[in-house]
């Protein structure tokens, strides 16, 4: 089939990737740059394979330019900005969206599964409309969240889940459009852009939210924890099932272990990053800080 791609991070390049190999990309359209000289993972893709690429602010400005192209469908991955009417009106316009909607429409659907401490989530692909995330569904494919899951490692599951079903869901187009069904509105939630606030940790929280802020950021941006004694950010961490807590925010602390007393456990940081030095596992940073000390008590700002 013809197919123009929107999409901009890497679980939309996973996604392109797939159909570059079975299927013919008349053009890319992805997010314009954040930084100069960088290039995004969709963007980055389609220059490696010489495709026709567009960068616009809006994507009203290049509607026509895309209709001239003639394709059979449009395909969106976390693309990043709204399809306007008169694309969604010109041929079959479809997203895969990270979630099983109607929950999580939105633009961090794997964030929000991860932060809420769900076991399951999965991939939607459906049609888009003008209202976010709100079309008939075509597919849909569940997938499990491990424990040890994070928003990294999860993307990378949801990105070759979809990959697969969209594969899988192009064939009825060559046939005739299929209908779908529609989302069922009672069961409707959102996943909003994520914010500086869905990265804060707290000492009042329990091990399992800990951690779940803590997988939810893990990698980039990282989990905030502010503190009296200095501000970290928190990669990598893992409850402790034998120390006993002690008082709230009390440090334990070894050659090897950094480890916070929350009010129901202890929780194991295993990478953390402070102001002004890079990010380090748990060994390297201990190896002559001095910011903690055992027995210390860490309280929130």
């Amino acid at each position: 089939m013809k197919i123009i791609f929107f999409g901009t991070p890497e679980f939309a390049q996973i996604i392109l990737k797939s159909l570059y190999e079975h299927h013919e990309i008349l053009a890319v359209v992805t997010q314009p740059d954040e930084k100069k000289g960088t290039h995004l993972p969709v963007k980055k893709f389609a220059l490696e394979h010489d495709l026709n690429l567009f960068q616009p602010e809006k994507v009203k400005d290049i509607a026509e330019t895309l209709k001239a192209f003639e394709p059979d469908l449009y395909i969106t991955a976390a693309f990043g900005q709204f399809i306007p009417r008169i694309i969604l009106k010109h041929r079959p316009s479809i997203n895969v969206h990270a979630s099983l909607l109607p929950l999580y429409r939105g633009a961090a659907p794997i964030q929000y599964a991860i932060k809420d401490g769900l076991t399951k989530t999965g991939i939607t692909i459906m049609y888009m409309e003008k209202e976010m995330d709100a079309g008939n569904i075509i597919s849909s494919q569940e997938v499990i969240i491990e424990k040890e899951d994070n928003t990294s490692t999860l993307t990378l599951k949801l990105a070759a889940v979809g990959s697969s079903l969209l594969l899988k869901t192009l064939p009825q187009f060559e046939k005739e459009r299929p209908v779908g069904y529609a989302q069922d509105e009672r069961f409707v939630s959102f996943a909003p852009k994520w914010t500086p606030l869905e990265e804060m940790l707290h000492l009042e929280m329990n091990t399992e939210t800990f951690m779940n802020y803590v997988r939810a950021n893990a990698n980039y941006p990282g989990a905030t924890l502010k503190t009296q004694s200095v501000t970290m950010k928190i990669y990598q961490a893992k409850k402790n099932d034998i120390i006993q807590p002690g008082p709230l925010g009390y440090i334990h602390l070894s050659k090897h272990s950094l480890s916070i007393s929350l009010k129901d456990g202890v929780i194991d940081i295993l990478e953390i990053q402070i102001p002004g030095k890079k990010k380090l596992l748990i060994k390297d940073f201990l190896n002559g800080q001095k910011l903690f000390t055992e027995n210390m008590i860490i309280k929130e700002i």
